[in-house]
């Protein structure tokens, strides 16, 4: 059963990618979990249950999302993401991360922003309290939304 969902999953992304694209995706959705596993922030929420890769071309990897909720806390982390990634799979040559969510049933909803290239600063430890408790707030609605 899990086979068959995985396998679901890899034709459904590789039917819609073309020519040498194709081969690149494996090794980025194989270490995708470890990915996100590297990112000490996202790990006790479990985000491989919320996001995945959905495509790949010119060096800019798209991650889709379940809820919005999660696409902003995956742009909270966007930085630590994009160098996870470079880390994990050097080979890829990714330059960035574009984001975008899905709702069952519907088409995808592509983000219409470029993303920026300067330099996040260090939060200061009011800061990060508040940024984790805007994730907290994020979580509560994502469990209380009908999905």
């Amino acid at each position: 059963m899990e086979n068959d969902r995985i396998k679901n999953y890899l034709d459904q992304i590789l039917s819609r990618q073309g020519g040498s694209q194709k081969n690149e995706l494996f090794p980025l959705i194989d270490r995708w979990r470890k990915i996100l596993n590297s990112i000490p922030s996202l790990v006790k929420r479990s985000p491989w249950r919320h996001c995945r890769i959905g495509d790949l071309k010119n060096g800019v990897v798209t991650v889709e999302t379940d809820h919005p909720a999660w696409m902003q806390i995956l742009l909270w982390e966007e930085e630590k993401l994009l160098l996870a990634i470079k880390t994990h799979v050097p080979e890829l040559s990714v330059v960035a991360i574009r984001f975008r969510t899905n709702k069952s049933g519907e088409a995808f909803v592509a983000a219409d922003f470029e993303i920026p290239t300067a330099e996040k600063q260090d939060l200061s430890p009011e800061e990060e309290r508040a940024k984790q408790e805007m994730i907290r707030k994020l979580e509560e609605m994502i469990r209380k939304t009908p999905q």
